[in-house]
Order: structure tokens, then sequence, then C-alpha cells
């Protein structure tokens, strides 16, 4: 359940990748742990509103040693990202990051991914665990000169090439990387009580949101981003050896437990993003819905004035023709059942209008989500219905009766409100 509740592609039977720390979450922490993406994750230790809360008020430590990262290195770098994203990755000054899509040439989602820049010919990509394999092989094919990378013109090819590396790669050596993430309000100090000097503590203050640096944090060199996944202003991602990562884990916890810094897991990332309006993979970007960008409300990352990347013409086209969006909604009614993807909104009068895309308890223990709805009802405060829980319980096949009839029972819908897109 959890694998498809949070967005994984785990199939039955498929054997289930490691992250280094598998066994400090199933047996020094007990973790609940669960399919997804191919890879087995702790989904909660201690329970997922204690870990959200921890997020809010402390910090919740994940293990994200599932997601993909890529280097793209070379002269021309940057001018690759601009054609294979929608970033304009080739203005990004060093030390600094940037949110972006990859899309295919007809501006269908590949996928959502942070470029990092670390010097001027090296970037890092952190990708979604699912389309690691999917992102790998198309970048290589783009940079190889083995797609055609604009529908109808059989001659448009990638006019420079990079070299790209896998850095989850045991080839990789030294240059291996997985990322960890300390997020809240008290992941900065955390940091910085394992800096060994005043002018890294110094350097961490004054870190921006998508800044990205190198640091030696508990006696290990590494990548430190003021980036994440959770609607916190203050959170960082690590990206650190799997050799390493066990030891700065346990430096991390223990430099914040007085702090109230506990491990967190999917529950948790899935929650405190869907609480801050943040689209995952599969839900409110591709999927079966095929969402862009500008259906999830992003449509801002897509760098329009670029003369040309990958997909430009085909977001532009479907742009043009879009009536409905993501919106964020919270449900007022109280003891109504967890609503769920797939699940039906219907407006006022009870007009069918869109479908829940992702659904979670808040801070305050209200269910808040996302859906895709026709936009005449995506402003703020519009009133919404959603027959909560009904799609998980007829098996995504929810129909409002055409008769009632005695003795029956019948579901009704919770009432909602949509909320600002963004916490």
């Amino acid at each position: 359940m959890w694998g498809a509740l949070l967005g994984g592609l785990w199939r039955e039977g498929d054997p289930l990748r490691q992250t280094p720390l598998h066994d400090v979450h199933s047996n020094d922490l007990g973790a609940r742990m669960v399919p997804f993406a191919g890879w087995s994750m702790p989904v909660y230790y201690g329970g997922i509103a204690e870990e959200h809360a921890a997020v809010r008020t402390a910090a919740g430590l994940f293990d994200v040693g599932h997601m993909g990262v890529f280097a793209v290195e070379g002269e021309h770098a940057g001018e690759f990202l601009d054609l294979v994203t929608t970033a304009n990755a080739s203005r990004l000054p060093n030390g600094r990051a940037a949110y972006t899509y990859l899309l295919d040439p007809t501006g269908h989602p590949l996928d959502d991914l942070i470029i990092y820049r670390l010097e001027r010919e090296r970037y890092l990509a952190v990708v979604n665990a699912a389309n690691t394999e999917k992102n790998w092989v198309w970048l290589n094919g783009v940079n190889e000169r083995q797609y055609e990378i604009e529908p109808g013109d059989p001659w448009a090819e990638a006019p420079i090439q990079v070299k790209l590396r896998d850095l989850k790669a045991e080839a990789e050596g030294d240059q291996r990387r997985l990322d960890l993430a300390l997020q809240g309000p008290r992941s900065r100090d955390v940091l910085a009580r394992l800096a060994p000097d005043e002018e890294s503590r110094r350097r961490l203050r004054r870190m921006r949101a998508f800044d990205v640096g190198s640091f030696t944090l508990a006696g290990i060199d590494l990548e430190v981003a003021h980036t994440g996944y959770t609607g916190e202003r203050v959170g960082f991602e690590l990206l650190v050896h799997p050799d390493a990562a066990n030891h700065l884990w346990h430096a991390m916890l223990d430099a914040g437990f007085d702090d109230g810094v506990r491990p967190a897991g999917l529950g948790s990332r899935d929650s405190t993003r869907t609480e801050a309006g943040l689209p995952l993979y599969g839900h409110e970007l591709g999927g079966e819905l095929d969402l862009t960008p500008g259906d999830a409300g992003f449509g801002g990352f897509v760098k329009l004035y670029k003369p040309f990347f990958i997909g430009r013409s085909g977001f532009m086209a479907r742009e043009q023709r879009r009536t409905s969006q993501i919106v964020r909604f919270a449900i007022t009614d109280e003891r109504v059942p967890i609503a769920r993807e797939g699940d039906p909104v219907v407006d006022a009068r009870g007009g069918w209008v869109g479908i829940v895309t992702s659904a979670a308890l808040d801070t305050n223990q209200r269910q808040v989500g996302m859906a895709h709805v026709m936009q005449r009802v995506s402003e703020e405060g519009t009133p919404l219905r959603v027959f909560a829980g009904v799609s998980a319980r007829r098996g995504g096949r929810a129909t409002v009766p055409r008769e009632l009839k005695r003795g029956g029972r019948y579901p009704l819908p919770a009432n909602a409100v949509v909320v600002p897109r963004f916490r």
C-alpha cells in the first residue's frame, strides 16, 4: 500500500535495493520498512505525526539515499543542462542550485530534480529514485545524439557533449555520493556543532536557500546544500560518500538529540511536502494524469525566455489549451475518512470537478491535500466537496449512486475549501 500511496513504482516480486543505513533503520531504530521505488525504506520509526512535528519544531533526519545522483562535467556542462532541463543552468553562479524539470520532446515531464553548480564545469543533479534509470538512459541518449529532441525535426540533436557520471555506481570510488536530509528550524545549529572551526560555522550561517558548498562536518568531506522537500525555510541536504553515511547519521542525531531532532521516514516526508504544497512525481506531476509543471502550479520554473530546450514547444502548446490545475485544499469537517489519491472532488452543487492527487494530516492534525480540478473552482476560498476515502474502498472506481434505497448506506462528501497553493 505504501509504495502506491507515496508514489513508488515497485512491483510485487521485484528485488529491493538497500541504502547503507538499512540495518540502522530496521535493527537499531525499529523502523517500519516498506518497498518504495525499488528500495527498502523506512516509512516511520515512532509515528508519522511525531516525526512531522519534529520537522516543524526542531528537525527531522531523512535517509534519502535512494535518490539518484548524477554528475555533469566538462566545458559545455552548463549548455547541456540548458538543453535538457527547463532551467537556465549556464547562468547559475558557482555554489548555487536550481529546481527544474526534464521534459521529453512533446513536453511530457520525465522528472523534477535539483541541479547544483559546484564549479564552472561541474554540476550535480539529484533525481527521483523511481526515475533514476529512465533519466540516466535519456540523458546519455541525448548526449550521444541518439534521440530526436524536437518533434518533426530529425536533424535536431545536441550540439555539444559532456561527461555524465552516475555517482551511485561502485566504479566512481571516492566520488560516490548519496543524499541525507536534515530539515527543520534547528538543522543549521546541529550542523554548526559538527563544523571543525569558526570559519565553517560562519559559512553555514551565511548560506541562503539554494546555496551549496563543500564542507567538512564530523570529520567527513561532503557537499552541503540549503535545499529540501519539506517546505521548511531552514533545511539542508548533505551529499556524502556512502561509506561515511552511517557515521554522519549518528553524529547529526547525537548533536541534535537534546533539541528534539529525530529520524524521520517516508511518511512524514510525504505529509510535510503535502502540507507545503510541493508536487510528487506520479501524483502532481506526470503520472496517469500526465500533469506538467504548469498543471502543478510551477510553470515559473520553465524558463520560456530560453530560445530552445527539449520540450519547450510541447509545453507551450499544452499551456495554451490547459483548463485545469492543481490546488491545495483543507477538509473542514471532522471525523471523516482519510482522503486518498483518486478520490472524487465535486463543487458545491455536486458537479464533478476533479480528483485528489495527495492528502495527509498537517501539523494541527487537519486533513490537507492537493487535487487536480477545473480552473473555475481553483480560486482560494472556493468551497469543494471531497468523497474522502471512497476510491480506496472501491478500488479506484468510486461512483455516486443513481438511486437511494431503503436500508442502504451511501458515501457523503466532506466539506473542503481551496487554501493558498503553498504553505
